[in-house]
């Protein structure tokens, strides 16, 4: 975890000052990157400084409430009712909600709202792109048709790659972690999923939401 979450924080940190460096007014497409990176720098942060250690140490550093704080840090906030905290165990070395009612129906009601906004996103998206295919077959921009077209095409891949990387984390903490009992799976599932997805978020902003 110290390795890849150092990873994350060193490729996030690298998008966010590229982001932050560009000329000229950025758009409401690069402001959104910009808020997904520091969101992964975040998560990044908590796995560093809360999961790592207290894994190492195997004891946790802090009393319980420290527990509860970081949980608000790596879930954004999204726990934020008393009881209903997203904690981290060193006995299944992964991140889960604390065992009451109010903290597992929380949990399912983030999964389908990420669910629901993964598939409006996705549906606009494709929506945008095949608008964009048949403006460039009519061929009616200018001489720059051409970059805008690729440059339409860039933003749709990385908007799409994006949203399935969350789907994949939710769905391997909510419904894949059920398959096996075994502690490494649940591991992978609650843990490293979770973690290398923001790792790889970073990677695909750097890849395409730097691009000119």
């Amino acid at each position: 975890m110290t390795l890849v979450s150092s990873i994350g924080i060193v490729v996030n940190t690298y998008v966010l000052y590229a982001l932050v460096k560009k000329e000229g007014l950025l758009s409401i497409f690069y402001k959104l990157c910009i808020s997904k990176t520091i969101c992964n720098l975040i998560t990044c942060a908590a796995f560093l400084m809360w999961s790592a250690p207290c894994t190492f140490l195997n004891f946790y550093y802090l009393p319980y409430w420290g527990n509860i704080f970081w949980g608000q840090i790596a879930g954004w906030g999204a726990y934020i009712t008393e009881g209903c905290g997203y904690i981290y165990s060193i006995e299944i070395v992964s991140w889960l909600p604390e065992n009451s009612e109010c903290a597992i129906r929380h949990a399912d009601q983030i999964f389908y709202f990420i669910l629901l906004v993964a598939i409006v996103s996705n549906s606009s998206n494709l929506a945008t792109f095949v608008k964009l295919m048949e403006v460039t077959r009519k061929r009616s921009f200018m001489s720059n048709s051409g970059n805008f077209s690729k440059k339409g095409r860039l933003m749709f891949a990385q908007s799409v790659t994006q949203d399935c990387l969350h789907m994949i984390d939710m769905l391997a903490c909510q419904v894949i972690y059920k398959f096996n009992d075994a502690l490494w799976f649940q591991f992978i599932c609650m843990s490293v999923v979770w973690l290398t997805i923001h790792v790889f978020d970073g990677l695909v902003r750097e890849r395409f939401g730097l691009m000119p």
